[in-house]
């Protein structure tokens, strides 16, 4: 049997700061990731996804309504088998999404994160991906965005790339054929 491998030298900052407007019809009395999937949360799924795939340390980036993500984290996360270290980055208003990472880290004493939709589970290998992030031999970025390859979508923007897989643009949601959109999850 494998032996687990945890990856406690990174922090994982869960964005889930948003009001969820597009959902507010059905889901207006939690925070988007706090909707409920059968009898938990979605955001339960996440963090034990990531669990799952090594990550230990976690920062929630909350906004609206943290109080139920801190209620909700605060009663379940001491009873995971593993030990899981957790904390808020609450934003009283609105920061957007590059300033609620910066105050994240600022209040943080880790040098490596994983960012992460609180509201979307992307299925890859991100305890593996994060190693290959951070061992490989010519890693001279220190930034990484998890691409995937889809056929026929306008819902998502693209991403354009070249051989050596270095962003050249980003281009706004549109028809497209085939291309790489953003998975939502950063390496940093």
């Amino acid at each position: 049997m494998k032996e687990k491998i945890y990856y406690s030298d990174a922090e994982v900052l869960v964005l889930c700061g948003g009001r969820g407007t597009r959902l507010s019809t059905v889901v207006s009395d939690v925070p988007k990731p706090m909707a409920p999937i059968g009898n938990k949360p979605f955001l339960s799924y996440l963090v034990s996804f990531l669990i799952e795939n090594g990550f230990v340390n976690f920062c929630f980036l909350t906004g609206f309504k943290e109080e139920i993500i801190r209620k909700y984290f605060s009663d379940n996360l001491n009873k995971q088998p593993e030990q899981i270290n957790y904390r808020f980055s609450h934003e009283s208003t609105p920061l957007g999404t590059a300033g609620a990472i910066k105050k994240a880290i600022n209040s943080s004493s880790f040098e490596n994160y994983i960012v992460i939709n609180g509201d979307s589970i992307f299925h890859a290998n991100l305890g593996e991906l994060y190693f290959w992030h951070r061992h490989r031999a010519d890693n001279n970025h220190s930034f990484a965005i998890l691409l995937k390859y889809m056929e026929n979508f306008d819902r998502y923007g693209s991403v354009h790339v070249d051989e050596k897989l270095n962003v050249l643009q980003f281009q706004e949601k549109m028809q497209c054929d085939q291309g790489m959109i953003n998975a939502g999850i950063y390496f940093l």
